[in-house]
């Protein structure tokens, strides 16, 4: 029975700060070339102009991320609570002006 107490104890995976809040919320860290790309987070405009910090709850998002005037990319990413990322992401430049 002890055995079994302690091997649930270790199954815990939540994550809490200095305060003993759960943190629930992971950042992750956007860099665009060439800057200034607008970012949609699961069809939301939620970046006017990168580079920028996304802070997202938990989990697995759609982001949609352009340039004004180019073509727009699109990626998945997912985040834990309490971690820490970076996207680094070459982005299609806007056609030179005529």
């Amino acid at each position: 029975m002890m055995a079994l107490l302690l091997l649930a104890a270790g199954c815990n995976t939540k994550k809490y700060a200095r305060d003993g809040n759960e943190i629930t919320v992971g950042r992750y860290r956007l860099r665009t070339f060439p800057k200034g790309a607008k970012v949609w987070v699961n069809g939301k405009l939620t970046v006017e102009h990168t580079p920028a910090t996304l802070v997202l709850e938990e989990g697995s998002y759609d982001l949609k991320i352009q340039v004004p005037g180019a073509e727009a990319i699109e990626r998945t990413i997912s985040i834990g609570a309490g971690e820490a990322k970076e996207l680094n992401l070459r982005v299609p430049a806007p056609p030179p002006a005529r």
